[in-house]
């Protein structure tokens, strides 16, 4: 949320915007599937290899997950990791992508009537959607899947520390009073609130303090990273 937003800020066109964010995970996401399908499936599964490619569940993996939709997922693929303490799941990673995928669009939508011009308005209106999914979430529901919910709101959270990141102070005094304010609170309803507000201050700690990320972090890692893992 955090880095998205500010690529629109600095280039607010809307289809500059999604071309953008399809080359940053489509390419990366189609080889990531095929691979795994074609090659590191046959060298795991437990079938033949004409056994294993005459599957339908093997190219329904390919197929269903180029959808980027959360019904069409696919996690399994014959023969592959079924003896794993969770089983059938080959890339568990790749749930996020369809939440992930409508949070660009939304973010777009958002940039294209002009909330981003004016960061006092967007600051509202992104706290008035956080506290919706936290509040109303059948309403928002209607939106998004309710598993999803709690991303897109880290996902606004992250938005609003950018529109914000001049007001914000990063320094580790104030995370670990946050961190300490959450082991206190752990076992309270507001624990959770606490937590993602934590979680999103603790990314940007670790990526804009500079003995940390130098020391730790050579190199520009890209999304596929994760897509990979």
């Amino acid at each position: 949320g955090f880095l998205v937003t500010g690529s629109w800020v600095r280039r607010p066109q809307f289809w500059a915007f999604c071309k953008s964010r399809l080359l940053r995970v489509l390419p990366g996401y189609t080889v990531c599937v095929v691979l795994t399908a074609l090659v590191l499936g046959p060298i795991l599964t437990t079938l033949s290899i004409r056994d294993y490619y005459s599957h339908p569940e093997t190219w329904g993996y390919i197929w269903g997950n180029m959808h980027f939709t959360a019904m069409q997922l696919r996690w399994s693929l014959p023969g592959v990791f079924t003896t794993n303490p969770l089983p059938n799941i080959v890339n568990g990673s790749l749930w996020t992508l369809p939440a992930e995928m409508q949070m660009y669009l939304w973010l777009a939508l958002l940039g294209l009537i002009g909330l981003f011009k004016r960061p006092a308005v967007a600051s509202l209106a992104l706290i008035g959607l956080i506290f919706s999914t936290v509040k109303f979430p059948g309403w928002c529901s209607e939106f998004l899947l309710a598993e999803y919910l709690h991303m897109a709101g880290l996902f606004m959270t992250g938005a609003l520390f950018y529109l914000n990141a001049q007001r914000i102070r990063i320094n580790s005094i104030l995370l670990a009073a946050l961190c300490l304010l959450c082991f206190l609170l752990r076992d309270t309803p507001r624990h959770g609130y606490l937590l993602g507000l934590t979680i999103v201050y603790a990314t940007l700690w670790f990526a804009y303090i500079p003995k940390i990320s130098s020391a730790w972090i050579r190199g520009d890692y890209s999304y596929g990273l994760y897509l990979w893992s």
